[in-house]
């Protein structure tokens, strides 16, 4: 098994904007992005995307905005077996994560429900 893992995505900041959203009024934009392989190969790209799909599945009134996939990082040390044998890498690509966020906050706006 190559270097890559999957980290699941938590319900409860996902609730929480919800819940925000639904108090406040407004619609709050939701970009997401799922990291963990340690390239960008194409088989390793689909299979973090359609983990990361499973996830978005589960809360169905979500829309993200945008969805991307990013080169990930794992420090065994702080996971437990079997991610803990793994070796570490950290192929994070800071450029193209600026970048993307860059991309979406230009594309966003607030808007009143």
């Amino acid at each position: 098994m190559s270097p890559s893992f999957t980290e699941s995505v938590t319900t409860l900041p996902i609730v929480s904007a919800l819940m925000l959203t639904e108090r406040l009024g407004w619609i709050f934009p939701l970009a997401v992005f799922g990291m963990g392989p340690d390239s960008l190969e194409d088989s390793k790209v689909v299979e973090s995307r359609k983990q990361l799909d499973r996830s978005l599945a589960a809360t169905p009134e979500l829309e993200p905005v945008a969805v991307t996939i990013f080169r990930g990082a794992l420090m065994p040390e702080t996971w437990r077996f079997p991610f803990s044998r793994l070796p570490a890498f950290d192929a994070r690509d800071w450029d193209a994560i600026e970048e993307w966020t860059d991309e979406v906050a230009a594309s966003i706006s607030l808007v009143a429900v």
